[in-house]
């Protein structure tokens, strides 16, 4: 809603519509073809070539792209293999390029070794706050980081790992590692170190009726769940 809010008349279809966004670990392109269908304009980055260009092959041949690429209020998306944040961070510094609105680093940090790396040029890459708005609750405007990872939690353990790996089979066995799993409090500790703070409550991301059973999932937002899955809004403190 902060973000809408500096893009004072967007579409009923293309809420988005003038956003930057930056999908950091974009995988397959589910988040970044859904948010260029919002109308923004999109950098979906991953390290895998191979991935992006499977995500860029899907993004072609579904009519996702006719639709994106014939209507005035759609988005776009900038697929981009082979590249890290760090690296895109520096080519952005040396180019002088223009900031992102939002950036999104989701279920990417507990698959790193280095989260001070990976936070310090996702926020050099997000929008600074700039004069007082009225706008914002908070007297402040900028971009927002939004990251979501799993709670390093018992109950995280057997769900995640447990569950998900070893008893339902819905992921290859090592996918996730419990020691890079992250509590709330210990990535707004990181957050802190690369001059992020908390835009807003984190919120837990909860599944029905059970993650062990072998159909499709529903999820749902709970501020007072956050024991596994779990997401956070962030903003640059100057």
């Amino acid at each position: 809603q902060q973000q809408q809010q500096q893009h004072p008349s967007p579409s009923s279809s293309s809420p988005l519509k003038g956003l930057r966004v930056l999908d950091v670990g974009c995988g397959g392109g589910l988040l970044s073809i859904s948010l260029a269908k919002l109308g923004a304009h999109v950098v979906a980055i991953d390290p895998s070539v191979e991935i992006v260009k499977v995500a860029h092959e899907y993004y072609t041949r579904t009519q996702c792209y006719s639709s994106l690429s014939s209507e005035d209020d759609s988005g776009s998306i900038d697929f981009r293999g082979g590249v890290s944040v760090e690296d895109l961070a520096q080519e952005y510094l040396e180019k002088k390029e223009a900031l992102f609105d939002v950036v999104c680093i989701l279920e990417v940090i507990e698959h790193t070794n280095d989260p001070h790396s990976l936070l310090s040029a996702a926020s050099s890459l997000l929008k600074p706050p700039t004069s007082s708005s009225s706008n914002d609750a908070d007297g402040e405007s900028g971009g927002t980081l939004f990251l979501s990872t799993i709670n390093q939690t018992l109950k995280s353990y057997a769900f995640a790992i447990l569950g998900a790996e070893y008893i339902a089979q819905k992921l290859p066995v090592g996918t996730h590692s419990y020691s890079l799993f992250r509590s709330p409090s210990q990535v707004l500790e990181l957050m802190k170190g690369v001059g992020l703070k908390e835009r807003s409550e984190v919120c837990g991301m909860v599944v029905e009726p059970s993650p062990f059973i072998l159909r499709d999932m529903n999820w749902k937002l709970d501020r007072k769940d956050v024991d596994v899955n779990w997401i956070g809004a962030y903003c640059r403190s100057t």
